[in-house]
């Protein structure tokens, strides 16, 4: 929260090291690297982080997003689902699954996941149907 990147991926991978089994350390490690634009390392500690816990609808979102910004849109979007899959309120998933969708031109199935986003209260997802859904 203090934005030391550096200092959370050293504190995650000691956490890792004590416990090789904690899915949250990765997924921490894996916010952390984002802080640092290592996509490649977060996607890697999403990617164990879902191994550890299957049902971590925060890890899939995460690992999502950031194949969003690789332009990995396909992949994002099967990873954006499943998080959906595993919890339907998740507001984020569902933000972040529409910007993909209008992105690739499906701006049906996306401005309605945006929809559902506003509707769940996330501003963003407000201004993302100004900008996709006219």
């Amino acid at each position: 929260m203090l934005k030391d990147f550096k200092g959370a991926i050293t504190d995650q991978t000691k956490a890792i090291e004590i416990n090789s089994n904690n899915g949250d350390a990765y997924r921490n490690r894996g916010l952390a690297k984002e802080g640092i634009f290592d996509y490649s390392g977060a996607i890697s500690d999403y990617s164990n982080s879902i191994k550890i816990d299957s049902n971590s609808a925060d890890s899939y979102n995460n690992r999502g997003a950031v194949r969003k910004k690789l332009k990995d849109y396909t992949g994002a979007i099967k990873d954006f689902n499943k998080a959906i899959e595993i919890d339907p309120e998740n507001v984020y998933a569902y933000y972040n699954r529409g910007i993909a969708e209008c992105i690739i031109g499906r701006t049906e199935s996306g401005c309605s996941d945006l929809t559902k986003a506003s509707g769940m209260n996330h501003l963003d997802a407000y201004y993302a149907i100004q900008k996709y859904c006219k």
